[in-house]
């Protein structure tokens, strides 16, 4: 019997006149460059600098400026690790009754902003905060990206479409070191940060203005439109698993359901000579009214 083939991913909303899968994984792909970029340039010597010493008191830096060691350089790390740890199941909440391509604009917005405090924080309790502010702000993409790649990238390419977002994480982290070095010894560490949260604006300028593109499973389930396009035809719910919803999902469960039969079967036993068990295990075996099954 032929296995029936996977579930094709939502159709493509008709106000998102903008979406392509393509376009969508393009898009993500940018922006996972520059948030990890972020964790390159965090890290790069230009920026984080060394603190003072005897033949250099004043340090270089972001820690030389704040006069601060390397525990505290440190702290700055756990901050952004904590609000990232707390950002992420509170963005996978929200996306159940918020639509989650609008929750990644909305983090990134927090994110492009958090990015520009560190890049003015007047001291390190300031910065302390921005960092864990971007570690929140960041939570949106990490949790909800994949995602749809998942459910929008063809079946037969879903692994390379994967791969290639997931190879943007060591890019962006690499090409941070290399920017950081460079920005931070030209211009000082401050428009490193400065510098990363306006490239980051056009992004969020966009997820802001463009329509919505709607995620299977959540948010209500994924309603697509059954008509030729626009708003006229009629409105059908998918669930968490890509089945229909409301009264003729449910009869195409009880119809499954019907068409199963149920048989119980001994255990026998392995060994020879071995006193026959009587228990028994319950089989149940589903003949589906599929055209391949007919």
């Amino acid at each position: 019997m032929p296995s029936p083939s996977p579930s094709p991913p939502p159709p493509i909303p008709t106000s998102a006149t903008w979406f392509t899968p393509e376009r969508l994984l393009a898009l993500f792909c940018a922006m996972s460059m520059l948030i990890y970029l972020d964790r390159g340039v965090i890290s790069s010597a230009a920026v984080s600098g060394a603190p003072g010493t005897r033949s250099a008191p004043l340090g270089s830096g972001l820690q030389g400026e704040f006069d601060i060691g390397y525990a505290e350089y440190g702290l700055l790390q756990a901050a952004f690790m904590t609000g990232l740890l707390i950002g992420c199941p509170i963005f996978s909440s929200l996306s159940k009754r918020r639509n989650p391509f609008k929750l990644i604009g909305g983090g990134l917005a927090c994110w492009t902003v958090a990015t520009f405090l560190c890049g003015v924080a007047p001291n390190y309790a300031s910065l302390f905060v921005a960092r864990a502010v971007v570690g929140v702000g960041e939570a949106s993409f990490c949790a909800l990206a994949a995602p749809f790649i998942d459910d929008y990238a063809p079946p037969s390419r879903k692994t390379t479409w994967l791969a290639t977002f997931y190879l943007c994480i060591p890019l962006g982290i690499a090409f941070g070191f290399m920017y950081g070095g460079v920005v931070g010894s030209a211009l000082g560490w401050r428009w490193a940060f400065i510098l990363e949260s306006v490239a980051m604006a056009p992004v969020v300028a966009f997820c802001a203005d463009a329509a919505p593109v709607p995620m299977r499973g959540v948010n209500g389930g994924c309603r697509t439109h059954s008509g030729d396009g626009g708003s006229d035809g009629d409105e059908e719910e998918l669930g968490a698993d890509g089945s229909r919803g409301g009264r003729e999902g449910v009869e195409d469960r009880v119809s499954l359901l019907a068409a199963a039969e149920v048989r119980l079967l001994p255990i026998r036993p392995r060994s020879r000579g071995a006193r026959r068990s009587l228990r028994t295990f319950p089989v149940v075996t589903l003949h589906p009214r599929f055209p391949f099954n007919v």
